[in-house]
């Protein structure tokens, strides 16, 4: 009798875990160009830089704790323009954010942060925006 629970005990935890892993799996999009691994949607809420940073750092997803906030350099690698599509953006990553502007990692000086904005009419990665600014979003980043 013991066996058996034991046995059964095992099989639904095989279960579970068979069942997560790909719910897990579609939480996370690996780039085959480069291997970075990207979260699959932006954080869903305004933040300014040093909350972006620390969503990132503290997120745990698909069994990973290192994730960071990207370089503005990566962020360009992800854009991928296409007719029709509102956020130009690789690996059907979600954008939540009404203007797709995403913070990166990368400053510049006097508190002025670069973000990439993904909008279909104006792909940029020039704008610099004061880190205290509210109502920005992130896509967090990691190196396998």
């Amino acid at each position: 009798m013991r066996k058996q629970v034991i046995f059964g005990l095992v099989a639904t935890l095989a279960l579970i875990w068979m069942i997560s892993v790909p719910a897990r799996a579609q939480a996370i999009w690996t780039d085959p160009a480069t291997g970075l691994m990207w979260t699959h949607q932006d954080n869903g809420t305004d933040i300014n830089w040093e909350q972006a940073k620390s969503y990132c750092a503290n997120l745990r997803l698909g069994s990973f704790s290192n994730w960071r906030l990207a370089t503005i350099e990566e962020l360009e690698v992800i854009y991928a323009p296409s007719p029709g599509d509102s956020t130009q953006i690789k690996g059907g990553i979600r954008l939540t954010h009404p203007a797709a502007i995403i913070w990166s990692s990368s400053d510049g000086a006097m508190h002025l942060v670069w973000v990439f904005h993904y909008d279909h009419v104006q792909h940029t990665k020039g704008y610099a925006f004061d880190t205290l600014t509210d109502g920005l979003r992130t896509l967090c980043v990691r190196r396998p």
